[in-house]
């Protein structure tokens, strides 16, 4: 083979990877990927075996429909920057959207911080309203997630995508479903204005 046939082997093969990263990149950034679930946190929804060695892996969709507002409901799984460690990612589900009022659990110390000047926390009915451009979220092992419960309200903007399927292992594919909590935890806004 001759060197300028090398060349322009070498060229071509160097052309079409570069296009399979940008390829990937805007697949990822477009559409979403898939990643692996660490932690108990959503158990028994995500991760369910006890082992440690044993991990979910979900399709996270980032597409922008799904992210828009009001695309986003009460019930779904969601990966979340974390509001703490910023260089984290959670997943955890919707338990209440802006304006909704949501019942906070006995056991959870009500952090002031979470208060804003329009009195959004209701302290002797344990309860909050959520604020506009907000959303608390939590896991389903609410003994073991470092949630809503502990940070208060997050941004709608650290919502980084929704947890669509469980892809892997093969034996645990599924489409995972929207739960929303109890009536008795959350008074949905459009409930609380007759909507």
């Amino acid at each position: 083979m001759s060197r300028e046939t090398l060349k322009t082997i070498c060229k071509i093969g160097l052309g079409v990877t570069m296009t399979a990263i940008t390829g990937f990149y805007a697949l990822e950034e477009s559409i979403g990927y898939v990643s692996r679930v660490d932690g108990i946190s959503m158990q028994d929804t995500l991760n369910p075996s006890k082992s440690k060695k044993q991990h979910d892996y979900v399709f996270l969709s980032k597409s922008h429909n799904l992210l828009k507002k009001g695309n986003i409901k009460h019930g779904d799984i969601v990966s979340i920057k974390s509001p703490r460690h910023p260089e984290r990612y959670l997943i955890k589900r919707i338990v209440g959207l802006e304006g909704d009022i949501v019942k906070i659990p006995e056991n959870t110390k009500i952090n002031k911080r979470w208060d804003n000047p329009e009195g959004v926390v209701n302290y002797t009915k344990r309860t909050i309203q959520i604020p506009q451009g907000h959303c608390w979220v939590e896991g389903d092992n609410a003994r073991m997630s470092e949630d809503s419960n502990k940070f208060g309200p997050i941004s709608l903007g650290l919502i980084t995508a929704k947890a669509t399927h469980v892809v892997w292992p093969p034996h645990r594919r599924k489409r995972l479903e929207s739960i929303e909590a109890p009536p008795e935890r959350v008074i949905k806004e459009c409930q609380r204005l007759n909507i």
